[in-house]
């Protein structure tokens, strides 16, 4: 009798243990409804402890892209709203080792003339830069902020040369290395760059975004 009393005691604790278990499980949870700020928002990066900047495209009803931030408490505001002549579109950033927001994007309805863009937190001012020849840089990856001080990233050209480059906080472009089409292939965009523990780049290329051929492969600051 005292065994099967215990036994029911055992059931009923387990029971209570998985159903309270059950109830405090996170859930998902809608913390921010774009609404009319629509604009495509995306590039999520945290720059403090529950705080996000993003970018997106037209946000607040405009034809010009903006920085926003908002924050785990639904909290959600525009940092900085880009002229709309030229038609600026940032597409994504990161936070610099100075603190500063650091992104890229292109400006001009043919989507052609693409740069770096760099500002303080508080969005009072906004830095752009010219990528020059190195064409397009991978949206995927945007920069990697580095100890060294540099960002690294790669990028794309219209006649299809990748180039692995290293970006100062000025806006300094510098050649790190040159992919072989052949024997290294391309980081396309969409394949991210990756800084591991080691402190070396490692990333995904191809010979054409449709292609069975690609490899795995580790440069570093050195392009070697």
């Amino acid at each position: 009798m005292n065994i099967h009393r215990t036994t029911i005691s055992f059931a009923l604790a387990l029971l209570t243990s998985v159903l309270g278990s059950a109830q405090t499980t996170p859930k998902f949870n809608l913390i921010y409804n774009f609404g009319a700020d629509g604009g495509a928002p995306d590039s999520l990066t945290e720059t403090s402890p529950g705080v996000f900047f993003g970018t997106g495209a037209a946000l607040s009803g405009g034809y010009n892209g903006a920085v926003f931030q908002v924050d785990t408490a639904g909290s959600f505001k525009i940092v900085y709203q880009f002229p709309q002549f030229p038609q600026y579109q940032p597409l994504g950033g990161v936070q610099a080792m100075n603190g500063q927001y650091f992104g890229s994007g292109f400006s001009g309805p043919a989507g052609f003339n693409y740069q770096y863009f760099s500002m303080p937190l508080d969005g009072s001012s906004v830095n752009v830069y010219l990528t020059g020849g190195f064409g397009e840089p991978n949206q995927a990856t945007f920069a990697i902020p580095s100890p060294d001080g540099f960002l690294y990233n790669t990028t794309l050209t219209a006649s299809q040369v990748a180039t692995f480059v290293k970006v100062d906080l000025l806006g300094n472009i510098t050649s790190v290395h040159v992919f072989d089409p052949v024997t290294e292939g391309q980081p396309w965009d969409g394949s991210n760059l990756v800084r591991a523990a080691d402190g070396s780049f490692y990333g995904i290329s191809t010979i054409n975004p449709t292609s069975s051929t690609a490899w795995f492969f580790r440069i570093d600051s050195n392009g070697n």
